[in-house]
């Protein structure tokens, strides 16, 4: 008899933890045979990894698409009863092809929201009539100004076609809380909705007796890798950011607690960060890869800007300090979303490029505020307390009707 398998398709790096965290792991146990299909250099070309960066453990199949054929030629073979969790965008084109593709061989499509945060109101969507007018003032001020017209002009070719595509649905939608998904996103519209809670749930259920960090007193910085991060390539920002001075400004308020707590800064470097010597950033301050929540559990408070992180430090009831500085500020939105983190929690905001002596106390924790949060973006009260994969995988049998 045929093993089913379960596909992985995803444009941004592999990681080790990409395998545990989005199911390959448990599949794999349940002998489904895992194939990962990375779509970069089709569906976001002008992001480049290297190839032999991604994680590859032996008992995957792992592709390199650089075409639409290609993907259709990785699974030709596949058949009904194969599964595919799909980790890219379906508002483009690129996507929606990839997604009739995997549909016309009758493989069960998933998209999963299982990591909901806050949305900044610039960033939902508009409506068609304000896209409209959205991107003729968009037009307008460009050719003004006469230049990137052409450019523009093709995003807007692109977008007219998207419209006019038909769409295909999603057979499963998973997301921790659906009516939190809806305020966020438009689509994918699906044929069935599962609400799990957020995947860092998972890691916090397992959260026993950690061992990183548990000698020493500190406080723990979630790094966003936001000098770095490939995300503003994906999405077309350009930004003016100035590494140095943003480093700067962190070690400056670093030093500043550690004097001001008798503690040191730990830094929970993110999962996607591709540096050599990373540390030399945190002026040799240890820089902890994949220990994320082992970090806040056992931590004083932590520091962050908006970071998905953020998960943790309310599971574990820590207090916090946001951070951001007028570069931020006035960059794609970044300072907004900070400010929009403090005020959800009610902890509290620092300017960094606003301190010189002292830093201010931390707030006490406001119980309401991240039970709140808890409820909307983490874990609602009617899921079950089982790991995530184990409530998709108890759906799916039903589905089947075993």
């Amino acid at each position: 008899m045929r093993s089913n398998f379960f596909i992985f398709v995803t444009d941004s790096k592999f990681t080790e933890r990409d395998y545990d965290r989005f199911g390959l792991k448990f599949f794999y146990k349940k002998e489904y045979k895992i194939k990962v299909l990375i779509v970069t250099k089709y569906t976001i070309p002008r992001i480049v990894h290297n190839d032999l960066g991604h994680y590859y453990p032996e008992n995957i199949d792992l592709h390199i698409c650089e075409t639409l054929d290609s993907i259709k030629n990785t699974i030709a073979n596949s058949e009904m009863g194969d599964i595919c969790l799909l980790n890219i965008s379906l508002d483009t084109i690129k996507g929606m092809l990839i997604l009739k593709s995997l549909k016309s061989k009758n493989i069960l499509t998933v998209k999963l929201y299982g990591g909901l945060i806050p949305v900044w109101k610039h960033n939902i969507e508009f409506n068609n009539t304000n896209k409209f007018i959205n991107y003729l003032g968009k037009l307008l001020g460009i050719a003004a100004r006469n230049k990137n017209v052409l450019n523009f002009m093709i995003k807007i070719r692109e977008k007219v076609k998207f419209y006019f595509i038909r769409k295909s649905n999603i057979d499963i939608l998973i997301t921790s809380n659906y009516k939190t998904f809806l305020e966020n996103f438009k689509r994918p519209k699906a044929d069935h909705i599962i609400e799990i809670h957020n995947l860092d749930y998972d890691n916090y259920k397992k959260l026993k007796d950690p061992k990183v960090g548990k000698s020493e007193k500190y406080a723990v910085f979630i790094d966003q890798n936001l000098m770095f991060h490939e995300d503003f390539i994906r999405v077309g920002a350009v930004h003016k950011f100035d590494i140095e001075y943003y480093f700067s400004e962190l070690n400056k308020v670093f030093t500043l607690i550690e004097k001001k707590y008798d503690i040191k800064v730990l830094i929970a470097g993110h999962p996607k960060v591709d540096i050599d010597d990373y540390n030399k950033y945190y002026l040799g301050r240890k820089v902890f890869f994949n220990k994320t929540a082992e970090l806040i559990y056992s931590s004083s408070f932590v520091l962050m800007h908006y970071s998905t992180s953020l998960n943790y430090a309310i599971l574990c009831e820590k207090q916090i300090y946001f951070l951001t500085n007028s570069m931020l500020k006035n960059n794609f939105s970044i300072g907004n979303r900070i400010e929009q983190f403090a005020s959800i929690t009610n902890q509290k905001l620092i300017y960094t490029d606003k301190l010189y002596q002292d830093i201010p106390e931390l707030k006490i924790i406001d119980k309401n505020k991240y039970q709140n949060y808890k409820n909307k973006y983490i874990k609602i009260d009617t899921t079950k307390d089982s790991y995530s994969w184990d409530i998709f995988y108890e759906y799916l049998e039903k589905l089947n009707g075993r």
